[in-house]
């Protein structure tokens, strides 16, 4: 089973920070190949990629997460054949793969759109293009945890045109899901997930989710220290992880991410 994580960042402090701590354990396992997806608006090709960030040629804006995702997703899905499943998560959300791997190994290859929060849309957003009732009701997988088969994850490449711009991102793929592949809702199980409070509290902590979230009231310096403290709960007993590993620095001189070779350029870029 191989499975490829892409975590929605852009660059600056704090992001910088929680860059740190997701590497310092997303390169660690066979078969599970993780990038950053990010904008870029200098560079010649409309996606690039340096050492484990994808750069998708253009700026940031909130609603703009929809396309760098599904550009990201049909670049890398186009080089990595073999891939079972997509997971589409972000910067402050921690994930357990030993347990995300535990999850989605009895399940179907085919068919799955799940996450670890299953979300029902009942109020306005408007910052989330959210400005009516229209499409209250819609289901949909948090971006926390979007998790899909191959199929499915290629068959909103291949529909990219049907996908809407105007909402935010994990919405979106829900309005898309629920028209194209209604049948895809309950197939999976959602896999566990956890909603890191302010304060941890190690005797409530769940070790065994899948997915940790980790987002306070906008006070990021808090959200990155309970990264680093769920980061060391989780991994500090799993296979011998003891200590923080600071970034991943790849050795050979073609792209390898997981062992997974994508172009043999011994800048370590790769355009399309």
């Amino acid at each position: 089973m191989k499975i490829l994580i892409l975590f929605i960042y852009s660059a600056d402090e704090n992001y910088n920070k929680m860059l740190k701590i997701q590497r310092s354990y997303c390169h660690k396992y066979d078969g599970v190949h993780s990038f950053f997806v990010t904008y870029r608006k200098t560079q010649s090709n409309h996606v690039e990629i340096e050492d484990d960030i994808v750069y998708v040629k253009g700026e940031e804006t909130y609603l703009g997460i929809t396309r760098k995702t599904i550009d990201a997703m049909e670049f890398l899905l186009n080089r990595m054949k073999d891939i079972d499943y997509v997971v589409r998560s972000n910067m402050s959300t921690v994930i357990n793969i030993p347990e995300l791997k535990s999850f989605l190994e009895p399940l179907p290859r085919t068919g799955i759109y799940t996450s670890g929060l299953m979300i029902e849309l009942r109020w306005l957003d408007h910052a989330s293009g959210v400005v009516d009732e229209s499409l209250w009701g819609t289901k949909y997988a948090s971006g926390t945890s979007i998790i899909l088969s191959k199929d499915v994850a290629e068959s909103i490449v291949q529909r990219k045109d049907q996908i809407r711009h105007d909402i935010i991102d994990d919405l979106s793929i829900g309005v898309f899901m629920t028209k194209f592949f209604p049948n895809t809702y309950g197939v999976a199980p959602l896999a566990k997930f956890f909603a890191v409070p302010f304060d941890i509290d190690e005797r409530s902590f769940a070790r065994d989710a899948a997915f940790y979230r980790t987002r306070t009231n906008d006070d990021r310096t808090r959200d990155i220290q309970n990264m680093q403290t769920v980061h060391d709960m989780i991994y500090t007993t799993k296979e011998g992880f003891s200590e923080f590993q600071g970034t991943n620095e790849m050795t050979d001189e073609v792209i390898t991410y997981s062992g997974m070779v994508l172009g043999g350029f011994s800048n370590r870029i790769y355009c399309v």
